[in-house]
């Protein structure tokens, strides 16, 4: 729980979603985290959606890990998608928000909330991520850490996807 509390993960929309040139999978998005700042992507979706599936959507997105250089493109935030395999197939699926959701808004855990200040200016790097996502996972259509649920204040943040599933 101590290492979800550094993520900053918050509603976004993704205001721009185009096939990042020369790359057969992933997309080059631009992601509203707040009413004053986007932040530029890049997201391996491209085999699961449509851009214009996704531009306009709101997201669960985690803002603060270390910008990474993906295809030669600079990434600074991360949609959180949730995976299966069904038939040798991989089945992914973007995690939903509340359709109150306002662009900003914060996710906590439901049994934990995030201590202020939220996280924002400071960096969760790849350690504490990758300890995050080891607990994270699907449970009854709502994305889980540790098996406590992840909440929006206005209801669960939700993933189409069966129990047990793989959130990262």
């Amino acid at each position: 729980v101590q290492s979800f509390h550094k993520a900053a993960i918050v509603c976004g929309k993704v205001t721009k979603c185009v096939p990042l040139e020369g790359s057969e999978k992933l997309f080059l998005c631009q992601l509203q985290i707040s009413e004053s700042e986007s932040r530029e992507l890049v997201t391996g979706l491209q085999h699961y959606y449509e851009a214009s599936e996704l531009e306009g959507k709101m997201v669960a997105c985690i803002v603060n890990l270390k910008p990474a250089k993906l295809a030669g493109v600079m990434s600074y935030a991360m949609i959180i998608a949730g995976s299966y395999e069904e038939d040798g197939k991989e089945i992914v699926k973007i995690l939903e928000v509340p359709a109150s959701a306002a662009v900003g808004d914060k996710i906590e855990l439901e049994e934990f909330p995030t201590p202020e200040p939220f996280p924002l200016g400071k960096n969760c790097n790849d350690k504490q991520w990758k300890k995050i996502v080891k607990e994270f996972a699907c449970f009854g259509k709502i994305a889980c850490v540790d098996k406590m649920k992840l909440k929006h204040k206005d209801g669960y943040i939700t993933c189409d996807l069966p129990d047990g599933s793989e959130i990262h």
